[in-house]
């Protein structure tokens, strides 16, 4: 028995050595089943030691210990079967967050069924394990134990364990898989070789957009959730879908390359309102922190505007609500403001639209000079509409055995005439809300900026469906059309973020108080950066015309020329690696690193509190 505990820690040792160096000897991530299972092998190989040590302790003598053991093995030993399937299937880790998020947007009852099933099999696997254990004595039939060595060898243990918890400790994130610990230290010695250091960018010519003559003008945001710029007709998508959008298309600053600065939505809508980037942390941000923040309704509460704000969304997703400092709104109100939704379950409740704007012309009404920010989720997965009047594309209703992440391909038509249809009933509650401010001689001096927090992939053979699995184009080129009154339309070519709408709509309003604000004006030249994180975590930055990503759950390149190839088939790394000099190339991703931990270090540390504001560019 004592060579078995040799066996384990040695294979631990080496399984750790091999896939430190091969990761760091190739550059990119060796393959995806063989990592997988090495990560498997590793953990394993953990829980066995940690077997060992209860049962010298004797721990293992209490009455229900050893069902419960394999009960918790069991679930181990699936979670990692499980991880290593996913992966091959959508080359991406699943954390246990992730997971439950994944089974919450399932059809409650296919949710119910597949958690059922999965118990059982856990379950079958815990009966069979024990078993095995007592025919074979495996486990828990005593032996005589060496115990000078076992406390050598637990000695050794704990040293290890603590020494690389503590070197891994910025990369032992909740929300990613165990293997992470080793990937991280790829990124260590990537700083150690190619020393990233802060590349700081100059502020580039301010983008001439017009010569404003209003006073004090209303401002209105309007953010519809998931939707890309090539779904709107006035970008190029082929169906009548918008034609409220698209009036406004023809008499508004239409922005063809306005990219979001995340692709979930409680980290770009937060990074809209704010003007700050949405990477704190390298676990997923959920607003516990204290840090500083400053919104659009601060600078214009301080200006004499009544602020509101009504979303369809429960703010509650992922503590949104606690992210918003709602001090200098005068009206707040999201899908559970009145304890009532109207469509949904669980943190998936909401409002219909309808509702959405009925409350908020209601509440406008009376204003002098109003600011109003608008959040539709209708777009948003499952895509929900009231059926009367709104069903113009049919058929639209899949069969209950496709998801969020699979549609069958007999479901791909309703599918996709469900989007549309979500997108169409959205536009009807724009067209509410511009009756309105004509009625009432509000569109001469109002502001209209119409928006997507992100994209939505709808091509049902990729990997990055839906959203939030990257931060392709699909996920993060976005809608952006600014009306000004008595402005006639113009089509803005230069590439802008999200990050620098509001400082942008303030400095066109005549208000230059951008104290706290990451973003800037609109400005020629700009290096644009976006995130996805949590089951996925990529950071990515385009730079001229191309695009820069990094996975940080295993630190693999990507790179795209988005001008010769927008679709992003052509992954260009393995061909720049192969150049004798791809000093450029690398440099490009040290300074994407170079932002990351920019981020990263000035939350950790928390310069905020030492009156430091954040330069990251």
């Amino acid at each position: 028995m004592k060579k078995f505990y040799w066996i384990v820690l040695s294979s631990f040792l080496f399984l750790s050595i091999f896939t430190l160096f091969a990761n760091f000897l190739s550059y990119e991530i060796i393959p995806s089943l063989v990592y997988s299972f090495f990560a498997f092998v590793i953990n394993l190989s953990l829980a066995f030691l940690i077997i060992f040590f209860l049962r010298e302790t004797k721990i293992c003598n209490r009455k229900y210990f050893e069902p419960v053991f394999f009960i918790f093995l069991s679930a181990f030993i699936f979670w990692y079967i499980l991880d290593s399937i996913l992966f091959l299937f959508n080359k991406e880790y699943l954390s246990k967050t992730s997971a439950s998020y994944f089974i919450s947007l399932l059809n409650p009852f296919w949710a119910l069924l597949l958690s059922f099933f999965f118990l059982l099999l856990i379950l079958g696997l815990a009966k069979w394990l024990y078993n095995l254990s007592k025919k074979k004595n495996f486990i828990f039939e005593r032996q005589n134990v060496n115990y000078k060595e076992f406390k050598i060898l637990l000695l050794i243990f704990l040293f290890l364990f603590f020494t690389i918890s503590f070197i891994f400790l910025n990369e032992m994130a909740h929300a990613s898989p165990p293997s992470k610990s080793f990937s991280g230290t790829i990124s260590t010695i990537f700083n150690f070789l190619f020393h990233r250091e802060r590349i700081m960018i100059s502020s580039s010519e301010l983008i001439p957009l017009l010569n404003n003559s209003l006073k004090e003008p209303n401002i209105v945001f309007i953010i519809i959730d998931s939707v890309s710029s090539e779904h709107l007709p006035c970008y190029g998508y082929e169906r009548n879908v918008t034609p409220t959008i698209d009036w406004f298309c023809n008499n508004s600053l239409v922005f063809e390359k306005a990219y979001s600065s995340a692709t979930h939505t409680e980290l770009s809508q937060t990074s809209i309102f704010s003007s700050l980037s949405p990477l704190k942390y390298e676990l997923r941000d959920t607003f516990e922190e204290n840090y500083p923040r400053r919104f659009i309704w601060d600078v214009l509460k301080e200006q004499g505007y009544k602020t509101a704000y009504f979303s369809s969304e429960d703010d509650g997703w992922m503590n949104m609500i606690g992210f918003y400092n709602k001090t200098n709104l005068d009206l707040y109100s999201h899908a559970f403001s009145d304890n009532k939704t109207d469509y949904g379950f669980g943190n998936f409740r909401k409002d219909y639209d309808e509702s959405t704007i009925k409350s908020s012309i209601e509440e406008i009404g009376n204003s002098s000079k109003f600011f109003l920010a608008l959040g539709f989720h209708a777009t948003h997965y499952p895509y929900s509409y009231p059926p009367e009047n709104n069903r113009f594309f049919l058929p639209d209703t899949p069969s209950i055995f496709s998801t969020y992440l699979n549609v069958l391909e007999k479901d791909e038509e309703s599918d996709l005439n469900r989007y549309d249809n979500s997108l169409r009933y959205v536009d009807k509650q724009i067209g509410v809300l511009k009756k309105y401010l004509e009625k009432n001689g509000l569109m001469n001096n109002t502001i209209i900026v119409i928006m997507s927090d992100h994209g939505e992939n709808l091509n049902y053979t990729d990997t990055s469906f839906r959203h939030g699995y990257g931060v392709y184009e699909e996920g993060v080129h976005v809608p952006l059309l600014i009306y000004i009154p008595f402005q006639e339309k113009q089509i803005v070519t230069e590439r802008v973020t999200l990050l620098d709408l509001v400082p942008t709509i303030l400095n066109i309003s005549g208000y230059n108080d951008f104290e706290g604000f990451q973003g800037r004006p609109f400005s020629k030249n700009r290096t644009v950066f976006f995130m996805t994180q949590s089951y996925s975590f990529r950071i990515g930055m385009i730079k001229e015309n191309f695009k820069y990503i990094i996975n940080i759950n295993d630190y693999s390149y990507e790179v795209y020329n988005i001008l010769e190839d927008p679709r992003e088939n052509n992954n260009l790394v393995e061909s720049l690696l192969k150049r004798d000099t791809p000093k450029e190339f690398l440099n490009r991703f040290s300074e994407l690193l170079a932002w990351h931990d920019c981020q990263i270090e000035y939350y950790e540390d928390k310069d905020y509190e030492n009156g430091r504001t954040i330069d990251c560019e």
